[in-house]
């Protein structure tokens, strides 16, 4: 009887490969010059500034301009913005630093991971978080503050593309919203997102659109991976599917293993997502 350690045996399935200890030589490909290497943009010589350079403004100057920056929203509105702004730059006069942005890059609250700046709130006011986080978005949209994308991300706004755009004037930035638009073939959600990525690419690069390079874009992409911040199913969704209660209208298994959502549209449902829905 033959040894076993001496013969070869083989699968119907899978034959055993027999490879050379010698690793071969890779020869380029057709793609070898075409890489993008991922980066940030490149700091333009004049940043956007929507409003003028308000790096250096005392607190008077943020506060009024929460109530012109958005004139079709209520009195109420941006009086409660207001008051946000006295508590986050009230805040923020008390940490080191001659700019908004040093004094916001001292604050802990652009670091990876941080909090948001909704818990400066006091507890028994009930509106402080609210306005807190209104404030920070008003803050980035004007251009005064630019944040990091952990820092951005850290907070959930009800709504920042919109507002950005309104904001920023730019006649480019504009035709793209109305592109997203008329793409009928995507869902709400998912034209939601384009308009909020692009918008928050710009926002945390301090740059606009004209500056956006496809190597800035693919750092956006890639730093929302690593920050694990990549789009994805809303949370109660993951957690139904990681507890097993997928439900009648959850993925569906298809041949292969994979799982494909499916995003339906419901046409009676017009509240757009918020950026914490866009996680």
């Amino acid at each position: 009887m033959p040894s076993r350690t001496t013969v070869e045996t083989y699968t119907v399935r899978n034959r055993r490969q027999k490879y050379d200890e010698t690793p071969r030589r890779k020869e380029p490909t057709r793609f070898s010059s075409a890489s993008v290497k991922a980066a940030p943009a490149p700091r333009p010589d004049k940043p956007p500034a929507p409003f003028g350079d308000l790096s250096r403004a005392g607190v008077t100057e943020p506060c009024d301009l929460a109530r012109v920056i958005w004139p079709s929203q209520t009195r109420s509105g941006s009086e409660k913005r207001r008051a946000g702004v006295r508590m986050l730059f009230g805040h923020l006069a008390t940490l080191p630093g001659d700019t908004w942005q040093e004094r916001w890059e001292a604050s802990g609250f652009d670091d990876e991971n941080a909090p948001p700046v909704s818990i400066l709130g006091r507890q028994t006011v009930r509106y402080d978080r609210s306005n807190m986080t209104s404030a920070l978005r008003m803050t980035f949209a004007a251009r005064i503050i630019q944040p990091s994308l952990s820092g951005f991300r850290a907070n959930k706004f009800i709504d920042y593309a919109e507002p950005f755009r309104q904001v920023q004037k730019d006649p480019g930035l504009d035709e793209f919203f109305e592109t997203v638009d008329d793409q009928r073939h995507l869902t709400a959600p998912h034209r939601l997102r384009a308009k909020f990525d692009l918008a928050c690419a710009l926002t945390t690069q301090g740059i606009a659109l004209e500056h956006l390079t496809p190597s800035a874009l693919l750092h956006y992409s890639l730093e929302n991976k690593r920050l694990g911040l990549t789009h994805g199913p809303p949370r109660r969704l993951r957690s139904r599917r990681l507890h097993g209660h997928e439900g009648s209208r959850g993925p569906r298994p298809r041949a292969g293993g994979t799982v494909q959502q499916r995003y339906r549209e419901d046409p009676h449902d017009r509240r757009l997502p918020t950026s914490q829905e866009c996680e």
